[in-house]
């Protein structure tokens, strides 16, 4: 009989088989388990005896490697599947990828990636000088090429950084590098290029509306002039009048609570169930970690008061109040958004008092609305600090944050990446200060007015570097990923800050205990 790694003289050429015969399962599956070298070896004796191309082998190889991929994936239960993906996570991206295609073709056009090929590492005032963009339109777009991996980011430190923490934005200084993806595909001078491909839609209208909204110049290319402004009733958004401290008319407030209520749903479940879990609101006792009597919440800029609502379903010893504007306050009467023990409260954010007598504030999905501006922040964040208790208090920061966790990647946390760096440039277009932000600028800031982070206890060391609470605004700085200052929520792709207030007794408190 013939030897066992020659074929019998009968056999069909291997090359006119069908392709699933090429590659047999069983030697796929030997590859990918690892147990010896069989499938390797089984691959390596059909080679020597064929007239295969390096290309053929390759393709050979890649199915192998494939296989055992696929099999790692199954074993952490397949993690690269959209079934793992939560419904609000999956519309949230689907809702946001639209801005991918006009950041990539406005990158072009403007000369982004032209700017990257010739000088090889750009900071972003080099986008901003060499391509007409606003600083807060150049960091939106360079994070939504971040995330499709087009370029590569590192942020600015020491000498090398800034001093853009003491000026009127607390916009993040990064240095970006051309991939070589898109060298391949996104350079005219390229064979391969893709400018055809994208191009083709070039016409469309969310082109042309993000690159009027990320040009300063006049000498960006083929800019038009702006069209007449619109009428008055027109002219101020919901962003503006929120800023401004008063809506246009009820069915502006009526439309955009009814929005913001169903992107919500989702992420506010996560939250509360988060919430609970964590034990945020339990003290010590002697039979063990044990819920408060009662917990005071104050949801600022709550609107609908979707995330109050959870709260207080979950956690029956909390109770919620929703404070924002008055005709937001009107709109969530007339549409009975909440239930009776989540009360309402008139008021202007950024301009009144904020109310006593609550030991947590809430503010979700808020601070990316105004990031392009340092003093509002600080004001936001002072307005609770002198809110809350003296002997302490917590604010909670729930955001779509910028960053990454501290684990393998996977298709859950790929969409995450990208649907927040698609929020931010959704940000630049539709916001006049919006932009999203990275958990240390919060954090600066947030020790800046007297507050501390707590920092979650459960990241392996040998993970991250040893901090503490005191740690020094350059070693926030250095932090860039969102496992050092963010707790993770499961199933949500948004992420929780926990400040707390510092006092005198900080040290004797239990660090998950608030105090009213």
């Amino acid at each position: 009989s013939a030897p066992s790694h020659r074929r019998p003289a009968q056999t069909r050429h291997w090359r006119s088989m069908p392709s699933e015969r090429r590659c047999r399962p069983q030697r796929a599956e030997a590859g990918a388990s690892g147990e010896g070298s069989g499938g390797g070896q089984a691959l390596k004796r059909r080679r020597r005896g064929s007239p295969s191309s390096r290309a053929e082998m390759e393709i050979a190889r890649l199915r192998v490697e494939n296989a055992r991929l696929r099999s790692q994936l199954d074993g952490r239960g397949n993690t690269g599947s959209t079934e793992n993906l939560e419904p609000h996570v999956l519309l949230h991206f689907v809702w946001l990828s639209q801005q991918l295609l006009p950041s990539l073709t406005c990158a072009v056009e403007l000369g982004v990636f032209e700017l990257l090929h010739k000088k090889r590492v750009v900071s972003t005032q080099d986008v901003v000088e060499s391509c007409g963009i606003s600083e807060r339109g150049a960091c939106a777009m360079m994070e939504v090429l971040a995330s499709v991996s087009l370029v590569s980011k590192a942020r600015l430190v020491g000498n090398d950084e800034q001093e853009d923490n003491k000026g009127p934005t607390c916009t993040p200084v990064f240095r970006y590098v051309i991939t070589d993806s898109a060298e391949r595909f996104m350079c005219e001078s390229s064979p391969f290029h893709w400018l055809g491909v994208l191009f083709s839609t070039v016409k469309n209208t969310a082109h042309e509306r993000l690159k009027k909204n990320i040009c300063t110049s006049s000498t960006a290319p083929s800019l038009q002039p702006k069209p007449a402004l619109p009428s008055k009733r027109e002219a101020k958004t919901a962003s503006d009048g929120w800023f401004e401290g008063h809506l246009t008319c009820f069915e502006q407030a009526w439309g955009t609570t009814m929005m913001m209520h169903r992107l919500g749903q989702g992420p506010a479940d996560k939250l509360a169930e988060h919430l609970r879990t964590i034990g945020i609101f339990d003290i010590d006792t002697a039979g063990g970690r044990q819920p408060r009597e009662s917990v005071r919440i104050l949801d600022m800029g709550g609107g609908s008061g979707v995330y109050s609502t959870k709260i207080a379903q979950a956690l029956p010893h909390v109770h919620a109040t929703v404070g924002d504007l008055k005709l937001v306050c009107d709109a969530v009467r007339k549409g009975k958004f909440t239930p009776e023990q989540v009360d309402l409260v008139s008021i202007d954010m950024l301009r009144d008092d904020w109310p006593g007598g609550y030991g947590v504030h809430l503010l979700s999905n808020i601070l990316h609305d105004w990031a392009g501006s340092r003093q509002t922040i600080l004001t936001l964040l002072k307005k609770s600090f002198d809110a809350l208790p003296t002997t302490g208090g917590y604010l909670l920061v729930h955001e779509m944050f910028i960053g990454s966790w501290d684990e393998q990647e996977s298709l859950p946390k790929f969409v995450e990446k990208i649907s927040a760096a698609c929020y931010g440039m959704h940000m630049v277009m539709f916001t006049k200060q919006g932009r999203q932000v990275e958990p240390a600028e919060i954090a600066v800031l947030g020790e800046e007015v007297g507050f501390t982070v707590l920092r979650p206890p459960f990241i392996a060391p040998a993970k991250r570097r040893k901090r503490t609470e005191n740690s020094s605004n350059s070693q926030l700085n250095e932090s860039t990923c969102l496992d050092t200052l963010c707790h993770h929520i499961p199933k949500s792709h948004f992420a929780l800050m926990i400040l707390r207030k510092k006092s005198t007794t900080a040290s004797t408190r239990s660090p998950s205990s608030p105090e009213n």
